[in-house]
């Protein structure tokens, strides 16, 4: 299938397979007009060698000129919903089946391009009339002549008007799923766009409230109430910051597509300050965070993002608390993070 339009409503891989279907069923050429008067598509096989000799010969003549430039592909594109047999400029016979989208016609697919039984004189006709208007010469008329008559010549019954039908359907169906999508898509464009606006408004105040509850937990006595209470604003303060902070770095990634910045990530360090933030959430249900940090041991980096290995210990950790039952007398919970190194020896 040739495309030589980029700015196609139909699918050209899509439409390639189908109509190739088509074409190779009937052995009828293919050609797609859109209503836009827009570059047609068509696919390559099984047109008549008159019509690419024509076209060489009247593109000498005329430049940009195509056989269906003075024919009924004319009155199909104005008129858009024009549908049936009609007889091209140079004596070929063609079925016209136009594709409708919400009850508009966006193009028109055209078949055929042989001589129709019983009707062979009308096709000699109309290319003497088109030889005339053009002035071709006797030399290329006669190449026409006889490339003419070794057009195909097919009954009507040939076209398959009912195929024809049911592909233009496949067509409408396929390009109301795009423009479905395509709505659906910029909703998701919209959605990331108010997420980063939302994500944005949200950092501002919770930034100084982290702030604020770090200065009351530095404040507050050792081991009062006080101080407990401010701990506890202080941690779930500060995983709000951290989701919101993500969800707006996660959209502006793709959104934006920014570009990935690697460095070296001290993995004990994330490790220990997100247990942290879930060390007193664990002491209600009475499970034990073990240390996972290695005192002797040099801390492993690795060349990684770092918000998305915060990321990673974040849920993993939240969630190891969050579905961990309650220790009992007779079973104590505990929840392990290990991290192993090695050297690397390059």
């Amino acid at each position: 299938m040739c495309v030589p339009g980029a700015d196609q409503k139909l699918d050209p891989t899509f439409t390639e397979a189908l109509w190739e279907l088509y074409s190779d069923a009937t052995k009828l050429s293919v050609v797609y007009y859109p209503a836009n008067e827009g570059e047609h598509l068509y696919e390559s096989r099984h047109w008549p060698n008159f019509c690419q000799e024509l076209l060489r010969i009247v593109e000498s003549k005329k430049p940009n000129f195509h056989c269906s430039e003075k024919c009924t592909i004319t009155e199909i594109r104005r008129q858009h919903k024009v549908k049936g047999f009609f007889q091209c400029h140079a004596g070929l016979w063609c079925y016209a089946q136009p594709v409708e989208v919400d009850g508009k016609a966006i193009g028109t697919f055209v078949v055929g391009h042989r001589r129709l039984k019983g009707r062979e004189g009308e096709s000699k006709k109309a290319l003497e009339r088109m030889l005339a208007e053009y002035n071709i010469g006797e030399e290329d008329s006669d190449t026409l002549r006889n490339l003419l008559e070794k057009v195909d010549v097919v009954d009507e019954n040939t076209f398959d008007n009912s195929l024809v039908e049911k592909f233009s359907s496949l067509e409408r169906y396929i390009i109301m799923e795009h423009q479905r999508a395509e709505i659906e898509h910029q909703r998701a464009v919209d959605f990331k766009h108010e997420a980063v606006s939302l994500a944005h408004e949200f950092l501002l105040p919770i930034q100084s409230i982290v702030a604020d509850a770090e200065n009351l937990f530095n404040e507050a006595p050792d081991k009062s109430e006080f101080k407990d209470i401010a701990e506890d604003v202080l941690q779930e303060v500060t995983k709000l910051s951290f989701i919101a902070e993500n969800i707006r770095g996660n959209v502006l990634e793709e959104r934006d597509k920014y570009r990935q910045e690697f460095s070296n990530v001290n993995i004990y360090r994330i490790i220990s300050d997100t247990v942290k933030l879930f060390r007193k959430q664990a002491k209600r249900k009475k499970v034990i965070i073990k240390d996972p940090v290695e005192k002797n041991v040099l801390p492993p980096y690795i060349e990684a993002l770092e918000p998305h290995i915060k990321q990673v210990f974040f849920n993993l950790i939240h969630n190891a608390v969050k579905y961990s039952y309650t220790s009992t007398e007779e079973r104590e919970r505990y929840i392990a993070v290990t991290c192993s190194s090695y050297k690397n020896l390059d």
